[in-house]
């Protein structure tokens, strides 16, 4: 596996999705080689093809990335100012409130520590909650990714309720007592 497709392999892992256009933009190539690298990890079953992108298929092996390509992958993310949580939460508290004010996107994908009918969507921490809801209100369109072991979960901070999201993306594995409550409250996609 190349170094360009660990990356792809390890955004895949952090938001479920990955689109080529966005890959084009950040590493720096062309459409073409991020269509060949993402066939390669299709072949390999680590990824699913969907419209414009790739989708994590089944959780895909563990995969070693090596020191230089990590802090490589960190610089490159610290670059990043809205829309991806996870192992970099630079845009939270005063910082985010000042990015975000007087911002309009159409479109926000979020991340989740863990989803319920009861709880809603929660963070980890009261800051990536306030992040997301800022996030929220800036957009038209808000889409959760979040992989069946989210359901049932509680994070410490609830962002928002099921209800208020436009739709979740989540995978094949979501029960289906679990799609039934999500579908009771909104759109869901199973990928």
């Amino acid at each position: 596996m190349s170094p360009r497709q660990i990356a792809i392999l390890e955004r895949l892992r952090r938001s479920g999705m990955v689109r080529v256009s966005a890959l084009v933009k950040e590493l720096g190539v062309s459409d073409m080689t991020i269509r060949r690298d993402l066939d390669g990890l299709i072949e390999s079953g680590h990824a699913q093809r969907v419209y414009g992108g790739a989708t994590l298929f089944g959780g895909g092996a563990a995969v070693e990335v090596d020191f230089d390509h990590k802090a490589h992958r960190m610089m490159s993310e610290k670059r990043v100012i809205a829309g991806e949580h996870g192992t970099t939460d630079a845009l939270v508290g005063p910082t985010a409130e000042s990015a975000l004010a007087g911002i309009n996107v159409d479109l926000t994908f979020l991340g989740a520590t863990g989803m319920s009918a009861d709880r809603g969507v929660t963070s980890a921490t009261p800051l990536q909650a306030s992040a997301n809801r800022m996030l929220m209100r800036c957009s038209e369109t808000t889409i959760l990714l979040a992989d069946h072991t989210k359901w049932g979960r509680a994070g410490l901070a609830s962002f928002t309720t099921l209800e208020d999201v436009d739709t979740v993306i989540s995978d094949d594995q979501l029960t289906v007592a679990a799609q039934d409550e999500i579908r009771e409250r909104t759109t869901l996609i199973l990928a």
